[in-house]
């Protein structure tokens, strides 16, 4: 009885401890891995126009800077609630975002959004509007995204 009343109370909390910080390390280093292989948000105007340099038939109307959005921001209403009142820097994953207008043919804006696909250093996007003004000429609107750690996004 006496060697139940010195056992530590709080051992299994300590074991279940150790486990949640190795998968945070875990999951911190995936994470990490993930970043490095999307192109950074300073370098995002600079990885558009070397594109737009590879296909020179497309004309670039407009680029626009979209706002930076925190990843899963809705989900965390009370996480941002708690860190206005304590003034800490939110942590997460941002997104950054151009929204870019191009002008060309069908091939060549097939063929911009194929090398787009292709780059070693990857970018999302997640929409397309496309318009026909006068055959052949297309017009193509493309929001294109990229994730990183850092809040800090560059004004186009």
């Amino acid at each position: 009885m006496l060697k139940l009343q010195n056992a530590d109370p709080d051992a299994g909390n300590r074991t279940r401890l150790v486990q949640v910080k190795k998968q945070l390390v875990d999951v911190s280093g995936r994470l990490v891995q993930f970043e490095e292989g999307m192109v950074p948000p300073a370098r995002m105007q600079s990885f558009l126009e070397g594109l737009l340099a590879r296909n020179r038939a497309i004309e670039l109307l407009g680029l626009k800077t979209l706002a930076v959005t925190r990843v899963g921001a809705a989900l965390a209403v009370v996480a941002a609630a708690q860190d206005a009142a304590t003034s800490a820097p939110e942590e997460g994953i941002y997104q950054h975002g151009i929204e870019i207008r191009l002008a060309g043919t069908y091939n060549e804006l097939l063929n911009y959004l194929a090398d787009l696909e292709r780059m070693p250093q990857r970018v999302m996007w997640n929409s397309v509007n496309f318009a026909v003004d006068k055959y052949p000429r297309n017009t193509m609107v493309l929001r294109v995204y990229t994730l990183s750690l850092d809040r800090n996004w560059l004004v186009v």
